[in-house]
């Protein structure tokens, strides 16, 4: 078998039929934009990894499953989202905050037993044990969502809820919340 020298496959200038100062600012022009696209590449690979890795949990570390929101009822601007948050990291997470997009303000909130009666009551922060799974639902931890802005429902009824929670040191994770009656 005949090798072939890597050079040769190079010189495309005698393929071609150029003159050498033709070739020359072909070449130059070939370098400039390679440079210019590596450049390019590492500025975005650069910035796209800090911006995930300050913004957002990794979506295999911390997942949310089954997001839904409990609409309004008619004259009513207060709903409900319930989910399932799965924490696969070695590593506890503290959930401090949450946004939902159509509202103006949501909360992290529990009911509590107390003195016999059943209280809803504002938590600032919910720890989430690493390998661990916490479901907010009925009874329990849920997230309130205040001046809902609803459109009429057989509208609201048909779109998504995008919802983030917002994690300790500014990380979050987002997912859309089904709308239920």
């Amino acid at each position: 078998m005949k090798t072939v020298n890597p050079l040769y496959l190079l010189n495309l200038r005698g393929r071609w039929g150029l003159h050498q100062s033709q070739w020359a600012r072909l070449r130059s022009l070939a370098r400039a934009v390679c440079i210019g696209v590596l450049f390019c590449a590492s500025i975005q690979g650069s910035s796209a990894f800090a911006d995930r890795a300050n913004s957002e949990l990794s979506q295999t570390s911390v997942s949310i499953g089954d997001a839904r929101i409990r609409l309004p009822l008619p004259g009513q601007t207060t709903a409900v989202v319930y989910l399932t948050l799965h924490n696969a990291s070695s590593q506890q997470q503290l959930l401090t905050g949450v946004k939902v997009v159509g509202s103006d303000r949501a909360e992290l909130h529990k009911h509590i037993h107390e003195n016999g009666m059943m209280k809803m009551r504002k938590v600032d922060q919910i720890p989430v044990v690493a390998g661990d799974t916490l479901s907010f639902e009925p009874g329990g931890y849920h997230i309130m969502v205040f001046d809902m802005a609803v459109a009429a429902p057989a509208l609201s009824a048909q779109r998504v809820y995008p919802v983030t929670l917002i994690f300790e040191g500014g990380q979050s994770v987002n997912a859309d919340a089904q709308p239920v009656r």
